[in-house]
This record gives C-alpha cells, sequence and structure tokens, in this order.
C-alpha cells in the first residue's frame, strides 16, 4: 500500500453512542450498571470520539494498556490538549481560582497543573516522583504496623450491632494512616478530610453550582496553605519524617521547589484517602453481597489478596485515566490529531472478555492481577503498596472482629457517590447478628 493509499484508508473514530453524562454517576442507569454501558463501547465501538467534550474513549484492554503505557502522550493537558477543549477551559478556571485564592498568602505558589506530578512529563515527572517514591519506598516496612494500629483503634469505636461501613470504618483509615506517616497532629485530621472533600466533590462535578465551585476552590486552597505550614516547620526545626526529609533533601541541593512539594504533598491527602477508603468499602460490599465468596475467604485467609485485586477489577476506584497526543499520529486505523484528549476507560478494560474469565464475576480464586486499576506506565500509582497494604489489613481485621457481620436487609443499595471520575459507595449499613 502506498503512502498515500494509507493516509486515505486512516478514519476519524465514530462517534460515541453516549453523552458526556451518560458516561457518569450523574446518570441512574450507568450508576446502577455502568458496565451495560461500557460493554456496548467495549464490543461495538472499542475506540469512539466524543465531539461535544473534545475526547476520544478507549474500552478494550489492549488499547487503554498501550495509551497508559505510551510515552509518546503527555498528562500535560493545559500544554498539549487543543485549546478549544472545553474540559481544558474548565480545568484551567479551576486551577486560577485556587492559586488566586493561594497568592493571598503565598504569592510564589505557582499552582497544581505546573507543580503537580500528575501533569508532568517525562524528565520533570521523574525529578518529583523520584523523591516522594524514595520517600514511601523507605518506610515500606512502617505500612502494616501504622496501619493495623489504625484500624485496631477504629474497630474499637465501632458499634457492636450496627454502623457504616463506609464512614464509621474505611473513610477513617486512609487520612489517618497519611496523617501519621506525615506526623501531622490528630486534631487535624477532620478539616483535612473536609478540604478533601470539599475540593474532590464539586471540582469533578459537571453539575457543580458556581457556589459549590468557589468552595471547592477555597479547600483546595486551604489544604495548599496547611501543607505549606508543614513545610516551613520541617525547615524551622527540621525531623527525620517524611515531609522532613524532603525538605532536607531540597535543602542539600535536591531540584524542586516549595511548591511543588506542597502539591504533591496535597496530591496524596487527596488520592491517597478517596481512593483507598473506597478501596476498602467496595471489597468489604463485593463480600457480602458474595456469601460464597467470603466463605472461601475465611476458610483460606491467603485469598485476600485475590480479594482485594478482584474488587480493584470490577469497581476501579478511578474510573478512567487520561492522556494527550501531542503530535498527529495514527492508532489502530484511526487518526488522532495534535491536542486529541484520550481517555483510556479502565472500568470498561476491567472486563474485558479478551483478557479476563467470566469478565463479570466475583471471583476471589483466580488471581487477575492484570486490572489496570493502578494505571499503568510512568503514571502508575505511586502509592499502590500503600493502598494494598490498608486495604488487607482493614479487611482482614474487619471480618476478624464481625464473624457475623452482614449488609443491612432493610438497605436497598448499593448507593454510589455522585462523582464522575471516582466509583464509590457513598454508604455501606452493616449489621452484627
Amino acid at each position: 500500500m502506498s503512502k498515500e493509499d494509507a493516509t486515505e484508508s486512516r478514519q476519524t473514530p465514530p462517534q460515541c453512542p453516549f453523552s458526556y453524562l451518560e458516561l457518569t454517576e450523574f446518570d441512574a442507569d450507568y450508576r446502577a450498571r455502568p458496565e451495560d454501558r461500557l460493554s456496548v463501547l467495549r464490543d461495538d465501538c472499542p475506540i469512539s470520539r466524543d465531539a461535544g467534550m473534545g475526547r476520544v474513549l478507549f474500552a478494550k484492554h489492549e488499547d487503554v494498556r498501550a495509551i497508559l503505557g505510551d510515552k509518546s502522550l503527555s498528562k500535560d493537558f493545559a500544554a498539549h490538549a487543543s485549546p478549544t477543549n472545553p474540559l481544558r477551559a474548565a480545568m484551567l478556571k479551576q486551577d486560577a481560582d485556587t492559586a488566586e485564592l493561594a497568592r493571598e498568602e503565598w504569592p510564589e505558589y505557582v499552582g497544581q497543573r505546573d507543580a503537580s506530578m500528575i501533569f508532568m512529563d517525562d524528565e520533570e515527572h521523574l525529578r518529583v516522583r523520584k523523591l516522594f517514591q524514595e520517600q514511601l519506598n523507605s518506610r515500606t516496612d512502617q505500612f502494616a504496623s501504622v496501619t493495623g494500629r489504625v484500624v485496631t483503634d477504629v474497630i474499637e469505636s465501632l458499634s457492636s450491632d450496627r454502623f457504616d461501613v463506609v464512614a464509621d470504618f474505611a473513610r477513617l483509615i486512609p487520612i489517618r494512616v497519611i496523617a501519621i506517616l506525615l506526623d501531622i497532629p490528630e486534631e487535624d485530621f477532620p478539616k483535612i478530610q473536609d478540604w478533601v472533600d470539599a475540593a474532590i466533590t464539586a471540582s469533578f462535578s459537571p453539575l457543580a453550582s458556581a457556589e459549590e465551585k468557589a468552595a471547592a476552590a477555597q479547600s483546595r486552597a486551604d489544604l495548599i496553605m496547611y501543607g505549606k505550614g508543614l513545610l516551613d516547620q520541617r525547615k524551622a526545626e527540621p525531623q527525620d519524617d517524611f515531609l522532613g526529609t524532603i525538605a532536607s533533601a531540597q535543602r542539600d541541593g535536591y531540584p524542586i521547589s516549595d511548591s511543588e512539594i506542597v502539591e504533591n504533598l496535597a496530591l496524596m491527602f487527596s488520592a491517597g484517602f478517596v481512593t483507598t477508603a473506597d478501596l476498602i468499602s467496595s471489597t468489604v460490599y463485593l463480600l457480602l453481597s458474595h456469601p460464597t465468596q467470603l466463605a472461601m475467604l475465611r476458610e483460606r485467609s491467603q485469598l485476600l489478596g485475590n480479594a482485594i485485586d478482584d474488587a480493584l477489577r470490577l469497581l476501579p476506584p478511578i474510573m478512567s485515566a487520561p492522556r494527550v497526543s501531542v503530535e498527529a499520529r495514527e492508532f489502530q486505523g484511526f487518526e488522532l490529531p495534535a491536542g486529541d484528549y484520550l481517555i483510556g476507560s479502565i472500568a470498561a478494560a476491567n472486563r474485558d472478555d479478551a483478557v479476563f474469565d467470566s469478565p463479570d464475576m466475583f471471583d476471589i480464586s483466580k488471581r487477575r492481577a492484570r486490572h489496570l486499576s493502578w494505571g499503568g506506565g510512568a503514571h502508575t500509582c505511586l502509592g499502590a503498596s500503600l493502598a494494598r497494604t490498608e486495604a488487607k489489613e482493614a479487611v482482614s481485621a474487619l471480618l476478624a472482629a464481625f464473624p457475623s457481620l452482614d449488609i443491612d436487609p432493610e438497605f436497598e443499595g448499593p448507593e454510589w457517590r455522585l462523582s464522575p471520575f471516582f466509583r464509590g459507595l457513598d454508604r455501606l449499613p452493616v449489621v452484627v447478628s
């Protein structure tokens, strides 16, 4: 085939059969069974264009894995996405609102898009991630002991006959574990959790009001300034803890700015809190709603890792992952112009029957670790090891403490939180018989 013929044979991805909202938790049918619509994408149009939102969706496991691992694609949405993309404008507005508030107290703050590793590529990304990864890796041995203490304290606070797994258990663990690792005063836990909740809820909601978006920007600014205060304290009074070691590395010449340290500290709070809490509660929900699997786990505790992996696969806390095409390119016969916003559907890929047997079943007897819930490529989840440890410790201790735990028979759930990118239960009431 000549070069001209090859060029002519390339096609534009077909129009996505669902609107933007029809692929988010704000649509009741999708919220109840997202796999129904995601299977249509995966089977009928695995690569499709949502022209209204300026994005291309990928639904097959092979394609999503390729997109996430492609080093030629970018995470720097502001720099490389098409200027006409409506999502780009909304994201930049959100970042600008937060930065304006933070600069009232900290004029040098550069903003999330310029300081967070999740929006960096190549050497810049590696430079920031390396320092944070090293500090996490050096504390791996602490994960289980710290998490164990936190889980024990939370379980001792639970009612002996009924409680909510989400509010009374899962959401209390990650924020405390991270705070302990960062040596943050216990009395600050509630306000940090409130800031993260407010920021995430409105920042990622396409239906948030102007007042809610303003509150989200203020919450993010409050979190940033709290982190700046911690960093200043570590600089004034050096400590051998997570943040103190990073501050020492900076003082000794490691090339990282105050904005980068603080912004990625805020990232640890936000990403490490919500997604891990969702993983814990989703795993408990799947086990309690599948009695045979729960009985198998009680008989063979070594299957807990499989249970965590299959919960991650079926109910990924983050439903999709973005990349941006820096240059015009061809993928699977489709032409993708420079600036295209590419969305890999983790939720669709995780149920691809080309990779997983009985993909819609929760089955802890199989080790189904090929899911994409940790992301992929250079941006694979930084805190995956910590999140897995927290989930294992939490689920194991909860089941041991309450052998007769069951979902409240009056509960008509599941009830999923309204968020377009996250998948997590809003509540999970349980009873102890």
